[in-house]
């Protein structure tokens, strides 16, 4: 229950509670391009206190464009998620905080994205340098790529290249989180690959001091009663 609560705590910190959308303050507006022709569907989600995805709307686009608006009382994770008939898609996740967000969907590949905001610049230089450490090893997966005809030896060979790849990427995002604290170190703490639910709360004793620069409205001090 504890390790629950304290995940639903961090949610709490790093998605602003946003107001009726007619209401909010702050105004964040999309402009999106898909060049991939598989794609059928765009939808707005947020991450809610439970670190769960909740859709909000369906964003209707002609000749391989679209644009939306965000409302929200104070800056909030959001992704533009983009789905073929399948369903499967992709997704660009950042900081609405009232600015212009560019993205554009691409054929076998992440999307581009980017945002002169000061969370999604350093939310995005983040990103690229996790990239940097795939691209290190992206060379030596490709070996693997076609896992059902590999060998005992050679599966044992992937898993340990793989774990030595997650390590590297958890190494790096504990390390920032522990010189950089703020909300893209929440968003990396719960995006799934920078450790466990008990990694927060490390976070937080490393940097206690970081809950008084929050905006009123983050249950702060539920936090502290951790």
């Amino acid at each position: 229950m504890k390790r629950k609560r304290l995940l639903t705590v961090a949610c709490s910190l790093l998605v602003a509670v946003a107001s009726n959308a007619q209401d909010g303050k702050i105004c964040t507006h999309i402009e999106g391009e898909v060049a991939d022709t598989a794609v059928q569907v765009i939808r707005v989600r947020r991450v809610d206190q439970n670190n769960s995805y909740i859709y909000t709307d369906t964003i209707p686009f002609a000749n391989g464009r679209f644009s939306y608006d965000i409302h929200t009382a104070e800056p909030a994770v959001y992704s533009i998620c983009a789905y073929n008939k399948r369903w499967i898609g992709r997704a660009v996740d950042f900081f609405a905080e009232g600015d212009t967000v560019r993205m554009k969907f691409v054929p076998d590949d992440s999307p581009e994205w980017y945002s002169a905001s000061p969370l999604n610049k350093e939310l995005h230089r983040v990103n690229g340098m996790t990239d940097s450490i795939f691209l290190h090893y992206q060379a030596r997966f490709a070996k693997y790529a076609d896992y059902d005809s590999l060998s005992e030896y050679e599966r044992k060979e992937y898993k340990a290249l793989s774990d030595s790849y997650h390590g590297q990427i958890k190494a790096f995002r504990l390390g920032y989180m522990r010189k950089n604290p703020g909300l893209v170190g929440l968003f990396m703490l719960l995006s799934g690959a920078s450790g466990s639910l008990m990694t927060a709360w490390r976070y937080v004793k490393w940097h206690p001091s970081m809950m008084m620069s929050m905006p009123a409205s983050f249950p702060v001090s539920t936090f502290r009663n951790i």
